[in-house]
């Protein structure tokens, strides 16, 4: 939505006269009543009865004493995109200020039409042809107060606070339409142009970023017409990168790379963690269908993997080296009766859980190497939809790395179970704990 400023100004002026006298006597001459309307060189500012629009106008703008009008406009008629009682007129047209005026434009917030966000407000001005134009490059939206502020630096014309049609301001729909914005404390500051859409964010990590998704949003090609919304995350070394989003959006939400990342939000709040190595990472937050739109509420951590404990099954990109510890505080479980070692049933053993998604067409190596010598001894497990479909168990000590090859059937995500495990064929004594490689290729 768009707030517009019209090519019209306003002219209200407000003037004040005393008389007085007294029996018997002459009354003195009172003091001249200054137009508050009047500004001079040393500035002042100018408010529309009611309080809805201001010029700010700041000492050294003007060289002389000028009259300033803002004269409130009715509603055009049958005009859905106009903010009632947003409309203005500025004056004396062609005023020319040396310095930047600041036009304040008030909303009433209640009143935005359903599906509308006040992000998409503009202030835009009525050119002689009738058309409502955006009138400068930037402005903000103070989200807690209902207002527009933007600088200008000439009076003529109308004012008004607008929904602008994505049409009105680019032909290529979803390819730098609606917005760019920021989120300042309690206000957004936007800039236009707008940037494309589909160009992430840079976000940091452990701050949190209200949001939105909006009909402006990116719409990409096989995604059945859901909004997405990307943000970049830096990382600066191997690291658990942890993404949380909440606030009523469902719908999937994850990392994009070489291999995508994903996690389907079914309920909110919803927490995706993932391996990354360092670099720059492209999240991504997407409705759950092309209708989803509202607030959200994301943001990301990071943790060294070595802090990790429990059962936590973490997402990672194929391609990449995760060096971790299998430690007692990880998960554990008991050999099963299925175990080609029967000897072993019962015994407790520790791993820790990584997934990856993997595509239909390739073929993936997946090595695990242990640390610590004939003191460990590292096993490595596949498992796809429950089920276990390879694994290197059996082998020993003496062989490392433990090897797997994999060519899925369709794109699919795999879970790989790295286990301290028997240190040798007769013996069950799993190191307390023991450091490895991972790597997934492919």
């Amino acid at each position: 939505m768009l707030f517009r400023l019209s090519r019209w100004m306003l002219c209200t002026a407000v003037l004040s006269v005393a008389c007085g006298g007294s029996e018997g006597g002459t009354a003195p001459t009172p003091a001249p009543v200054k137009d508050p309307n009047v500004i001079g060189p040393t500035g002042g500012t100018i408010t529309a009865t009611g309080g809805g629009a201001s010029l700010v106008i700041p000492s050294g703008a003007l060289a002389a004493d000028v009259k300033i009008t803002v004269t409130p406009k009715s509603d055009p008629a049958g005009d859905t995109r106009a903010m009632a009682g947003t409309g203005y007129e500025f004056g004396p047209e062609g005023t020319q200020f040396s310095q930047p005026v600041t036009l304040s434009l008030k909303y009433d917030k209640s009143k935005l039409p359903a599906g509308a966000d006040q992000r998409e407000l503009r202030v835009a001005q009525l050119t002689s042809e009738g058309v409502w134009v955006p009138m400068t490059d930037s402005f903000i939206i103070d989200s807690t107060s209902g207002q527009v502020k933007i600088s200008v630096r000439k009076l003529g014309g109308a004012a008004e606070a607008r929904l602008m049609a994505a049409t009105e301001e680019s032909a290529t729909p979803y390819a730098g339409t609606l917005k760019s914005w920021h989120w300042w404390s309690s206000s957004w500051t936007v800039y236009y142009p707008p940037y494309n859409p589909c160009t992430p964010l840079t976000i940091s990590t452990s701050t949190s970023y209200p949001a939105q998704l909006l009909a402006g949003d990116c719409v990409q090609a096989g995604n059945s017409g859901r909004r997405t919304d990307f943000y970049n995350v830096t990382t600066t070394g191997q690291t658990v990168l942890s993404l949380n989003v909440s606030g009523g959006i469902t719908g999937p939400f994850g990392l994009q790379a070489s291999g995508l990342v994903a996690h389907a939000a079914a309920t909110s709040p919803n927490t995706l963690s993932t391996v990354v190595p360092a670099g720059t990472w492209t999240v991504f937050v997407t409705g759950a269908d092309s209708t989803t739109r509202g607030d959200y509420t994301i943001s990301t951590s990071t943790a060294a993997l070595s802090t990790r404990t429990g059962c936590e099954n973490l997402a990672v990109i194929a391609g990449q080296s995760i060096s971790g510890t299998v430690q007692s505080s990880d998960c554990s479980a008991q050999v099963p009766t299925s175990t080609p070692m029967p000897q072993f049933v019962g015994k407790t053993f520790y791993f820790d859980l990584y997934r990856a998604r993997l595509f239909a067409g390739k073929t993936y190596t997946v090595s695990l190497t242990h640390q610590g010598g004939t003191a460990a001894n590292g096993c490595l497990v596949a498992w796809l939809n429950g089920q276990i479909v390879t694994s290197v168990l059996d082998k020993g000590a003496a062989v490392n790395p433990k090897v797997l090859t994999i060519t899925p059937p369709g794109d699919l995500y795999y879970t790989f179970e790295v286990e301290s495990c028997s240190t040798n064929g007769d013996q069950w004594a799993p190191a307390a704990s023991m450091g490895y490689t991972l790597n997934i290729t492919g």
